[in-house]
């Protein structure tokens, strides 16, 4: 089998396929962003150690690649037909969203800013359509309000690599059962995100913002907000505050502090910032005024 992506979800999945007993034909990466948590560099030292064939080339319809299926995480481009075509059983992929719904990018940093209950990884045998190729198999997981975009990453740690195996195992064995995308469900397509894409409307309400926080949290960089001043700042951790007075105030107000964090008005309520980058120095530098607003 082939494996086809970036990720360290594709690299943890390579190892358990060696364990598994499995043949890897080749491995083929591309470059990746950091929240991906493994690049070019960690895939090419899983397959010197293996003697594995190793591309890192995202023009991956020109490259020599055979195999009898193919696993695929995050790959950077769309496989056209032709290339699908060369593997006898397909490529799956693993993908956290619930397809049909949430097709394309960043589905559970969306599925958090959305509000959804809960995440779903499925996997999906790939067609030249995005996201729309037979299922194999989903996993589910409620998202909880304490929940934010690293406590499912960490749920995703453990279950890619296991179901994409459990696909591999089952293609072996013929026991996979692939079934179509219900057609009465409509797509819902999400785009790719930015890091500017974080930045806080503090007139915004307090849920919203603090949905963003939790969809902005490592790997990734943070919610951005800065000082009127021009310092920038992340923010990793945030909940909402409830105050025991009425008040008002200008969105992105420093009102007070509560334990060393500071409360901030929002458009319809107050977030207490409680982990910032740079923690201790962040909080010093909004705290140092009550006239100090952030923007």
């Amino acid at each position: 089998m082939g494996l086809i992506g970036r990720t360290a979800w594709l690299l943890d999945t390579a190892h358990l396929v060696l364990e598994r007993g499995h043949e890897i034909s080749f491995i083929c990466t591309a470059p990746s962003s950091p929240e991906a948590r493994a690049g070019v560099t960690e895939f090419q030292a899983f397959a010197s150690t293996h003697g594995t064939p190793f591309f890192a080339d995202p023009r991956i319809s020109g490259l020599d690649l055979t195999a009898d299926v193919c696993l695929s995480v995050n790959w950077v481009t769309v496989l056209r037909q032709p290339f699908l075509e060369r593997f006898a059983h397909g490529v799956f992929n693993a993908h956290p969203g619930d397809l049909p719904r949430f097709r394309g990018n960043a589905c559970l940093n969306w599925a958090i800013l959305a509000g959804e209950s809960e995440a779903v990884l499925t996997v999906h045998r790939m067609v030249e359509e995005l996201d729309a190729g037979p299922i194999a198999l989903k996993r589910r997981r409620p998202i909880a309000p304490e929940d934010d975009i690293s406590t499912l990453y960490a749920w995703l740690d453990e279950q890619i690599p296991a179901a994409l195996v459990e696909t591999l195992d089952r293609v072996v064995d013929g026991t996979l059962e692939l079934r179509p995308q219900d057609p009465s469900i409509r797509p819902l397509r999400v785009y790719p995100r930015k890091p500017e894409d974080s930045r806080i409307n503090w007139g915004d309400t307090a849920e919203r913002i603090l949905r963003l926080v939790r969809a902005s949290a490592a790997p990734f960089g943070g919610a951005l907000t800065r000082l009127e001043s021009g310092e920038e700042i992340a923010i990793h951790r945030a909940r909402v505050h409830v105050p025991d007075h009425d008040f008002l105030a200008v969105p992105g107000q420093v009102c007070y502090a509560v334990d060393g964090n500071p409360i901030i008005a929002t458009g319809d309520g107050m977030l207490e910032l409680v982990e910032l980058a740079d923690d201790v120095a962040s909080k010093q530098i909004i705290l140092r005024s009550l006239r100090n607003r952030l923007v």
